[in-house]
């Protein structure tokens, strides 16, 4: 999630400025980037509970430890939730997990390193105060009550929005999960409307290949992926699909209409930070004002943060399905959707393989949740044989990249071959050593 910085305060938008925003962001020329959201839950090397912020020994600590390795606080906070190196920033999320927004790169060797540097300097200096940096797609012992929220302004709003609208599971979402997202190009309208929906339509069934959320309040859940779950029973009208992209026509124009039906979650204050919004959809903001102003673009790139569908169109295409995952899985989750998504033979055979379930997304993300690569299609399809149909997909466009980045999906195949995903991973290590176990297992 951003900062709490509101933007500049610019001149006022109307409607068509919203559209020509999605249609300025388009890569004219140049290389397509790629860029991934790395997000670890730091916890308590034998037990798992959660570590705070807090402390002499909390991950603001942490943060504070990373300003002696090249980043900066460019807020200058007195309290750092924010951290920045070139194009890499380190951010907090709510309830403290760690997370790192690769630069933008364009091709998966230099975020491979990127990473790898990054998660070997963050590993040692969590282990110095004594917690580790899990990949886990939620916290396994802890409750969304008891883990300390990170002060931050932003994150009070929400709580304040979701509480007074009765959301189901909005702490959990905010303080207990914990994903890789991984950001691309477009080039235009349609091709950010193919893009969307290949990987709208691919969701549930990298969300099965990369379930990693199996335990809850230190025993397991019966889930494949409990954050799934969460995140889509959290706030339907920003959760979820992004139906706009799923079916249907698609421009520009369709998606800035949908968009302006979404209440508000922040809006700019006047002192250049966040505001609430009063949950009013964005399109009252634009006719009549907000706080006796007009609404500027920095508003409407502060609605588009609070929109947390599994795909969502910023000023590039965002990814969100997969569960935090191991370091053993590396790069896999970018190299899986730059195969798929920067190829265009792959990602239009994997629009014609998944077409057919787009009326059945629903329940298909539920069969996910629940049983991973176990899961089963509405027309009796293993889920697994279109994971492994996605990941030949996803190779065949890496190959043609010629980059010899095929092999970062590696730890996916490995997992499609054993017929055995991530969760059953954490299973066996708790079964093996408990909670001590799954944490050496999966953390950094």
């Amino acid at each position: 999630m951003s900062g709490d910085l509101g933007g500049s305060p610019g001149p006022p938008v109307q409607r068509a400025d919203l559209i020509a925003y999605f249609e300025q962001a388009a890569l004219a020329s140049g290389p397509l980037r790629i860029g991934a959201e790395y997000e670890w839950l730091p916890v308590e090397p034998q037990s798992g509970r959660a570590r705070g912020y807090s402390g002499p020994a909390g991950v603001e600590e942490l943060l504070r430890a990373l300003l002696a390795h090249g980043f900066a606080d460019p807020q200058g906070a007195a309290r750092p939730i924010h951290l920045q190196r070139g194009e890499t920033h380190v951010n907090m999320e709510p309830g403290a997990q760690l997370e790192l927004a690769s630069a933008p790169v364009t091709d998966l060797h230099a975020l491979a390193r990127e990473l790898e540097g990054f998660a070997a300097l963050a590993g040692r200096l969590a282990r110095e105060l004594g917690f580790r940096l899990l990949g886990h797609g939620i916290q396994p012992v802890s409750r969304a009550e008891a883990i300390e929220q990170v002060p931050k302004r932003r994150y009070a709003i929400m709580v304040e929005y979701f509480r007074e609208r009765g959301a189901a599971h909005y702490l959990d979402m905010m303080r207990r999960t914990a994903a890789v997202q991984v950001s691309l190009d477009y080039t235009g309208e349609q091709d950010a409307g193919s893009k969307l929906r290949a990987a709208l339509l691919a969701t549930p069934v990298i969300q099965a290949l990369c379930a990693n959320a199996p335990l809850a309040e230190g025993r397991p859940n019966g889930l494949a992926s409990e954050r799934v779950l969460v995140w889509r029973e959290t706030d339907p009208s920003r959760c979820g699909p992004l139906r706009v992209a799923l079916s249907g026509p698609w421009s520009f124009e369709r998606l800035v209409d949908h968009l302006l039906a979404v209440p508000v979650l922040h809006v700019r204050a006047e002192d250049g930070g966040v505001a609430p919004g009063r949950g009013v959809p964005f399109r009252e903001l634009l006719e009549r004002g907000i706080q006796g102003r007009r609404a500027v673009l920095a508003d409407w790139e502060l609605h588009l943060t609070g929109i947390f569908t599994d795909v969502r169109l910023k000023r590039v295409v965002e990814c969100r399905a997969a569960d935090a995952l191991p370091p053993v899985a590396g790069v896999a989750v970018p190299a899986l959707y730059t195969g798929l998504l920067y190829h265009a033979p792959s990602r239009h055979e994997a629009i014609e393989l998944l077409a057919p379930y787009a009326a059945h997304y629903d329940a298909l993300q539920i069969a996910a949740a629940r049983h991973g690569l176990g899961a089963v299609a509405p027309d009796g399809r293993p889920v697994r044989a279109l994971a492994d149909e996605l990941v030949r997909l996803a190779r065949a466009g890496l190959a043609a990249r010629g980059l010899g980045e095929e092999r970062y999906l590696e730890p996916l195949a490995e997992r499609l071959e054993a017929g055995e995903g991530f969760a059953e991973l954490v299973l066996r290590a708790f079964r093996r050593g408990g909670m001590a176990a799954v944490v050496e297992q999966g953390a950094l």
